[in-house]
């Protein structure tokens, strides 16, 4: 019988598919850091959201500006028809003065030239006068509203690794306002009483005071692994016939261990930079501790 502490002999089958087996066999290789990999996958997916949100910030401030500038825009278009209709109605003005003293002198030829200087002032004068109406009552474009930053996040990313991991692990904390003073206050407390933030005390402190239950914390904590390795054995149809142990005349010492993959957990070992025998030998470590079945 099989050593069941020994993961290094460990042959990895992929799910058959139209009655086809494939078997990669490769026992000779080390055991890689699993959680280094799951820490690279999370810097990975952490850089690809501070990208986006660095994206969604640069095109906010590139509407912000547009914006800024047709306001300025037709501020100065309403500024410059506001002068012109100063400048004809002071023609106006003086075109009237000059009127009165053709009339006062007997000139009327002089006078009547006057006359069809003051009818076109005044066209233009009613000219400008209509645009200037219509670009007052021109609906004015919104200011750009930003969408709004997911709180979460937005906390996660002013505070230190350990208590980001944490509120996200616990989100409502940082939705429900209510809550959120509350976690303050066991946050103030614990720290009044001397522990030092960030220690596993700490967090034991603060949930304490806010009555969250460990255990389901610690299953919410669970790795992408450990989740991942679960979704797919739910995945798996319950009727496949499990995978036939290889006829072997090797003593029990060197005998294999068969891992069945399915083809997302090949997909997902892909996704970790994993092998098939690496991500199939985390997955037995899994079941043997009991994390998934």
């Amino acid at each position: 019988m099989a050593d069941e502490n020994n993961i290094d002999g460990v042959v990895v089958e992929e799910t058959p598919k139209e009655g086809v087996e494939i078997q990669v066999a490769d026992t000779n290789e080390p055991e890689t850091d699993f959680n280094a990999s799951i820490e690279q996958l999370k810097q990975q997916l952490e850089a690809e959201k501070q990208a986006r949100i660095n994206a969604e910030r640069r095109i906010h401030e590139a509407q912000s500006r547009e914006y800024a500038a047709r306001n300025e825009k037709a501020d100065t278009d309403l500024q410059l028809i506001n002068n012109a209709i100063y400048t004809v109605n002071t023609n106006t003005g003086i075109l009237k003065s000059h009127y009165a003293e053709a009339m006062q002198a007997g000139d009327y030829g002089r006078a009547a030239e006057i006359q069809q200087e003051m009818a076109s002032n005044e066209a233009k004068r009613l000219q400008l006068e209509n645009g200037k109406a219509a670009m007052e009552a021109a609906p004015r474009q919104e200011p750009p509203r930003q969408q709004p930053a997911d709180p979460v996040e937005a906390l996660a990313s002013q505070l230190t690794p350990r208590s980001a991991e944490w509120i996200r692990r616990h989100p409502e904390f940082a939705r429900d306002q209510r809550l959120f003073n509350k976690m303050i206050n066991a946050h103030n407390l614990a720290v009044a009483d001397g522990i030092q933030p960030d220690t596993d005390a700490y967090f034991a402190e603060v949930e304490s005071a806010l009555k969250i239950n460990r255990g389901a914390a610690a299953t919410q904590a669970e790795t992408p692994m450990e989740q991942t390795a679960k979704v797919t054995q739910q995945r798996v149809s319950p009727n496949a016939a499990p995978a036939a142990a290889p006829v072997s005349r090797q003593s029990s010492s060197d005998r294999q261990t068969v891992v069945r993959l399915s083809a997302e957990e090949r997909e997902m070992a892909s996704m970790m930079k994993m092998t098939p025998e690496e991500y199939g030998k985390e997955k037995l470590k899994l079941k043997r501790e009991g994390k998934i079945h």
